[in-house]
């Protein structure tokens, strides 16, 4: 265990009550110069004593979740996935045509869409289309048929 004494380090005794400056179970290493160095667990940042880094910004134009929002954890970070996606950084798309009725489903990223058949309209096809309503019998009546 290193121990601050001055403006060095130095290695401090088993009977001293003063901790480490490296933090989160990091070591602490004098180096020849009276300088200490901190070896880090994964997810902490050596340059600050084993701080908690940041992995939701560690690159500026862009989140390692694709499509969802990350949040920071104490050394690592969590996803939490955008509506039609899924995974551990939200990079796969979610399949919603194995869930829908649609006669026709496409799967487009992160969403879906449903083609109808001649007949039906709506956003899952689910409405007949009258055919009456255009008036198309002109010497009879007309029968809305599904």
């Amino acid at each position: 265990m290193c121990m601050l004494e001055g403006r060095g380090l130095k290695i401090a005794s088993h009977s001293s009550t003063r901790s480490s400056p490296c933090k989160n179970g990091g070591t602490c290493s004098v180096k020849s110069d009276g300088s200490h160095v901190c070896k880090c667990y994964v997810g902490f940042n050596q340059s600050t004593e084993c701080g908690d880094m940041d992995e939701c910004n560690m690159v500026s134009d862009r989140s390692p979740c694709n499509n969802g929002t990350c949040v920071n954890t104490q050394g690592s970070f969590s996803c939490f996935c955008n509506a039609g996606y899924q995974g551990k950084f939200c990079r796969d798309d979610v399949d919603e045509c194995l869930d829908q009725s649609c006669p026709i489903c496409v799967n487009t990223p992160g969403s879906y869409s449903c083609q109808c058949t001649a007949g039906y309209t709506g956003p899952h096809c689910q409405m007949d289309v009258d055919q009456c309503d255009s008036s198309p019998c002109r010497h009879g009546s007309c029968v809305n048929t599904q």
